[in-house]
């Protein structure tokens, strides 16, 4: 014990002198687009430290705190993390009045005749995240959304996931089934997809899939069949879909991470058509420091995110579901001792789902700090 102790306190010394150090991240923008105008150029205090974590596990590299978005609108979240941008992995949380901290509706979709009993026809929900470069990334709230009053990213530099697809380019109406040969247990597996537009710009817009309504992009791609979506994960290999009229993923790319051991796992839970049901996790402390991760299970899907979040169909609907349809599942209501999963009245993706959540150690900040 004597001659550990001295190689503890020089690790230590070590690790205060030379260890990273926060970095204060600014936010502003510019607008950028139809389904992005007025990008607001509100400074914005975040933390960020430019070193390697362990994504859906460790604490984030960068964590923007909550931070208020007025519908309509986006914001330009200045990290500086540097490094290469193809190690990030971005989680994107939202939070409400209604619905706590959730990711309804996640990525947007376009509401169609028989939500809220068409009183919110063709009303565009949601939000997203997109231009992730090395320096910034903007997250746009989408013009009727009432689940998104406030956002969060948190960032991980992780270059080290079990499997890498690489960019994979991704042929309209067409499935590609990727061969990952990781073997061992498929419930250990955190899959995580992103896309790339035909312009190399990195993003989640309308992840798993949405049908246009007749109010985004001036009406112009109504029905529309948009996004890409993954499904049939086996112990070997894992299955995309492009969706047919899809304008935003001219590559897609996933990765994999074996994270067995979360604090807290549902297990796979039967769920209900139109059913809203509270899973009780008691995991405790604060919930801004869990990572929570949803799959879904069917027949025809197998282990699958198809319409992660929600979609209401088009007049295009895929087999087996009708115009208007309402399909997919989420999570909302987050706290130190539950979560609620809710899945669609129509849904025939996920009358199975599972929760995962790792809750990571945070330091807590000092009730007061001189400066130097």
């Amino acid at each position: 014990m004597r001659r550990f102790f001295p190689w503890l306190l020089i690790t230590f010394m070590m690790s205060m002198m030379f260890g990273p150090r926060p970095i204060l991240a600014q936010g502003g923008g510019l607008p950028h687009g139809s389904e992005t105008p007025g990008i607001a150029g509100v400074v914005q205090e975040s933390f960020a430290m430019g070193i390697v974590a362990s994504s859906f596990a460790g604490s984030p590299s960068y964590d923007s705190g909550w931070y208020p978005l007025q519908q309509g609108q986006g914001h330009v979240f200045y990290h500086g993390l540097g490094g290469d941008a193809e190690d990030y992995v971005v989680v994107l949380d939202y939070k409400s009045n209604l619905s706590g901290i959730n990711q309804r509706y996640y990525g947007g979709i376009d509401f169609g005749a028989k939500s809220f009993s068409g009183t919110r026809n063709n009303h565009r929900v949601g939000a997203y995240w997109r231009d992730l470069t090395t320096d910034s990334i903007r997250v746009f709230r989408r013009p009727e959304d009432t689940y998104a009053e406030w956002v969060r990213v948190r960032i991980w530099i992780d270059p080290y996931a079990d499997y890498d697809s690489g960019w994979v380019s991704l042929t309209p109406s067409a499935a590609k089934t990727l061969t990952h040969g990781l073997g061992g247990d498929v419930n250990d597996y955190v899959v995580y997809l992103q896309y790339k537009s035909n312009g190399g710009e990195m993003h989640q817009r309308f992840l798993g899939g949405v049908d246009f309504g007749a109010k985004t992009l001036g009406g112009v791609y109504n029905h529309s069949r948009i996004g890409v979506y993954w499904r049939s994960l086996t112990a070997t290999s894992i299955t995309l879909f492009r969706r047919a009229e899809d304008l935003y993923v001219a590559q897609a790319r996933v990765r994999i991470w074996r994270r067995p051991r979360p604090t807290y796992d549902s297990g796979w839970i039967g769920l209900n058509q139109n059913q809203a049901k509270t899973l009780i996790h008691d995991i405790g402390g604060n919930p801004d420091h869990y990572i929570v991760d949803m799959q879904y299970r069917s027949g025809g899907s197998g282990i699958n995110l198809r319409y992660y979040g929600g979609v209401d169909f088009g007049n295009q609907p895929p087999p087996g579901m009708n115009e208007d349809d309402r399909a997919g599942a989420y999570w909302r209501s987050l706290t130190a001792n539950s979560i609620t999963v809710y899945r669609r009245p129509e849904d025939i993706y996920a009358p199975e789902v599972r929760i995962r959540i790792w809750h990571y150690w945070q330091p807590t900040p000092p009730d007061f700090d001189s400066g130097w």
